[in-house]
């Protein structure tokens, strides 16, 4: 059996004949040879153009067919030169559409140093499945060898075999295993992405997980949209994807600028994207950088991915898109959450946004604490990991979370077995030097350091603003709000709570003062 990719057929799949054409090659090829069905990439020019293949057949020893299929009745009028599907005159010819797809994929390919010198196979072909019989001939682009009838159904190995034969010419040298696999990578990739525990830059720990579904489907909506704004609740996975279509188009040798306004966050991206910015195809900056032009702009770029859109006004986003052409390729991902957006109302580009509305980072007791902080107009949808209690603590006096910070830093080290580097302290007192946290050193005998890349320590617990650890997460977070609470929350509190709130992957500890009284 070959090896088909996708294993199975799509259930959106409408046409018959690639359904019968399928199931053939699936039963009746050998195990050598790999199938793609419906394989689609990008043809880059400074533009996305799609194109895609009904079928790929490539086998290491013998190379790669590209194969157009066409059910139903088919007429061809001589007179014309038109081709005809039950009835209905096609726009292009299947045998020109099937050579047009053959170089397009070639040039594909030739992006990539394995394939710079064409010596290998390749050629195309035409499957009319339920058709039995040509009379009167063919015209001279269709060569009746490169023509798969029904009659040849029943030998298809034998008949895959003969073009080719047709295409080789006597001369075969072998597309060869690493190639092959090249190929699969190129359009199949692999479907896995690192994640980063603690945001420890220093001293990496990662954890591999699985695409969502609904994560995979926007990775391929991408492909066919040069323009889209992403729109996610805290924790669906904005960043990771902005991340992972990062390398997606860098590996296609796209020139990308990857921008957002937190010096945090982007020198997270840049630790994540190390070997695309080495390749010389990315740039990650901050806004303010690209603003004051205070790093070298090698690159004329093709590509911006903005994250944490939210952040940016109107205007903003209107001068980030001077730096690529008019028909580059521009991705903003931004915080559903109106309560945080500057411009919610107001999309900085001119599309309707695409949604991710499940939260893959939080477990289900963090997110609904955080869901009543939530406006949003879609449905946002939790983990299905349980989690434990959000613990909640109110005190009196700011003097007094010194003693309840030891006492919960010691639980959580000593009998949770959570290691300092773990737990990030998040206040929402701006500027951070006005918090009570800027005059501690120590919690316990834990140095305590603001949060930055290189205050990263395994024995070193971490404490920041909130607005400044926005983008950034840890597996246990300390809520400190210091603020003094007024009888009605604002915008910003709301925000806080919600932004605060979803940096924590597991464990939540919430310390807040007791609502005020209201004077009668």
């Amino acid at each position: 059996m070959a090896r088909m990719i996708p294993e199975k057929l799509s259930p959106t799949t409408k046409s018959h004949a690639e359904k019968k054409l399928f199931q053939i090659f699936a039963q009746d090829l050998s195990d050598d040879y790999i199938v793609f069905h419906g394989a689609w990439w990008q043809h880059i020019k400074y533009v996305v153009q799609d194109r895609e293949a009904d079928f790929i057949i490539i086998h290491p020893d013998k190379g790669i067919l590209i194969l157009e299929a066409k059910g139903g009745e088919i007429r061809y009028d001589s007179f014309n030169k038109t081709w005809y599907q039950n009835q209905i005159r096609m726009k292009i010819s299947p045998f020109e559409q099937a050579r047009v797809i053959k170089y397009k994929f070639l040039d594909f390919l030739s992006n990539h140093s394995e394939f710079t010198v064409r010596d290998f196979c390749i050629g195309q072909c035409v499957a009319f499945p339920d058709v039995d019989e040509v009379i009167n001939g063919l015209p001279s682009e269709a060569p009746q060898q490169i023509l798969l009838l029904r009659p040849q159904l029943y030998n298809i190995s034998k008949w895959v075999s003969s073009i080719f034969s047709y295409y080789a010419n006597g001369t075969v040298i072998k597309l060869g295993s690493n190639r092959t696999n090249k190929i699969v990578d190129l359009i199949s990739p692999s479907t896995k992405f690192k994640k980063y525990i603690g945001n420890d830059i220093g001293d990496i720990h990662q954890e591999i997980f699985k695409l969502t579904e609904q994560q995979f489907n926007i990775l391929d909506y991408l492909y066919y949209h040069s323009k889209c704004i992403i729109l996610g609740c805290a924790g669906s996975g904005k960043t990771q994807l902005a991340i992972e279509k990062t390398r997606r188009l860098c590996q296609h040798k796209i020139t990308t600028l990857v921008i957002c306004k937190s010096i945090n966050l982007s020198l997270y991206l840049a630790a994540s994207l190390q070997h695309e910015i080495q390749s010389g195809y990315c740039l990650v900056a901050s806004y303010e950088e690209v603003k004051t032009k205070k790093f070298k702009v090698k690159l004329e770029f093709t590509a911006i991915i903005v994250d944490e859109g939210q952040d940016f006004e109107y205007q903003e986003v209107d001068r980030l898109s001077n730096l690529i052409p008019n028909d580059g390729i521009f991705y903003i991902f931004q915080d559903s959450n109106q309560n945080l957006s500057k411009n919610a109302n107001l999309f900085a580009l001119q599309v309707n946004p695409t949604v991710l509305d499940k939260n893959c980072r939080n477990t289900d007791k963090i997110f609904k604490y955080a869901e009543p902080f939530v406006s949003c107009n879609h449905q946002i949808k939790s983990s299905s990991i349980v989690g434990k209690d959000v613990v909640q603590r109110l005190y009196k006096e700011t003097h007094d979370i010194r003693k309840i910070l030891e006492e919960d830093i010691l639980n959580l080290v000593d009998n949770e077995k959570i290691s300092p580097d773990q737990i990030v302290i998040l206040t929402d007192m701006y500027p951070s030097a006005k918090s009570i946290l800027s005059g501690y050193s120590h919690i316990n005998c834990f140095p305590l350091k603001q949060y930055s890349f290189s205050n990263a320590n395994k024995n070193t617990i971490l404490w920041s603003n909130i607005g400044m650890y926005k983008g950034l997460e840890s597996d246990v977070i300390v809520l400190f709000f210091e603020k003094t609470k007024t009888l009605i929350p604002n915008n910003w509190d709301i925000a806080n709570k919600y932004v605060g709130a979803t940096r924590a992957r597991s464990f939540l500890i919430i310390y807040e003062s007791p609502d005020p009284e209201i004077d009668f």
